[in-house]
């Protein structure tokens, strides 16, 4: 598994297999392992991230001959599941990519900063077409967190937390296709928290290995029945760690998504790659 990337495996009765690149473990001046990505794209340090010390920043200011430059994640096709980025818009817009089939066919759903709109666009061919469009009450100079959720035909798509849109589309939104990051055509901006989530029907298949669980609470993160900050959590992780475990998240479900990160990102720095959660209630 890639140094960059966590993933997780739920227990519950669809499976889900989640990968998250934060960035923070990339040289500045690369593109991360697996992400394929034209000029313009690379790691880069960034003291306002939500996740410091790195973004991944794009640049597009220059292109004039296709509607966006698109990150694409290698060898990931996305059938059911969800696609979210935090993004910080310099100038233009950008968002996340979806439903690709081709370098020149693909989904992608974007927030402008000059129009103060999130768009879902349908690309086929270089030409763009908008199924859905919709204004935004929002502060600029800030990261917000966008994102779709794929079921069959529908389109959900996200903006800080909230849906705001949902849209079909025949040809795209059927079967798979690769996800990426995209910032428009004459447009620059920076990424942090890239995260797929990949959910596949049927049950979970279970192997035996050795776990560490955590328990995460809407007020606290419980180790052994010990209350801990995250700080201190960190630490009892390091001395128990073994690249061997997996660590077994138990979540609550009005647990906020945030604070899931803030423990997988802790996990990761100490060096888990593979993770499983599930709701307890």
């Amino acid at each position: 598994m890639l140094a960059s990337a966590l993933t997780i495996a739920a227990t519950v009765h669809a499976q889900e297999d989640s990968y998250l690149w934060a960035f923070d473990r990339d040289k500045p001046g690369t593109v991360p392992a697996r992400l394929i990505a034209p000029a313009g794209w690379a790691v880069a340090a960034e003291a306002t991230a939500p996740t410091r010390p790195h973004v991944l920043a794009a640049d597009a200011s220059t292109l004039t001959n296709a509607p966006a430059s698109v990150c694409s994640l290698d060898r990931m096709s996305l059938d059911t599941g969800q696609v979210w980025a935090r993004v910080n818009i310099l100038n233009g817009a950008a968002g996340v990519v979806f439903r690709q089939r081709a370098a020149d066919v693909f989904c992608m759903l974007t927030v402008s900063r000059e129009g103060n709109r999130l768009t879902l666009t349908s690309v086929r061919s270089g030409a763009a077409t908008d199924l859905a469009t919709c204004a935004l009450k929002t502060t600029w100079g800030r990261w917000h967190r966008i994102g779709v959720e794929l079921d069959g035909r529908s389109i959900h798509c996200f903006f800080d937390g909230d849906r705001k849109l949902t849209a079909q589309d025949d040809l795209l939104a059927l079967n798979k296709g690769g996800v990426g990051l995209a910032v428009a055509a004459g447009s620059r901006a920076q990424f942090d928290d890239f995260t797929i989530e990949v959910t596949s029907r049927g049950d979970a298949v279970h192997v035996p290995e050795p776990t560490v669980e955590v328990i995460l609470t809407r007020d606290q993160i419980l180790f052994r029945n010990t209350p801990l900050s995250l700080t201190d959590l960190s630490r009892q992780l390091t001395a128990r760690f073994d690249p061997t475990q997996r660590l077994v998240l138990r979540v609550d479900r009005d647990v906020e998504f945030e604070r899931v990160e803030q423990v997988m990102k802790a996990a990761g720095a100490i060096g888990f790659e593979k993770m499983s959660f599930d709701l307890r209630k």
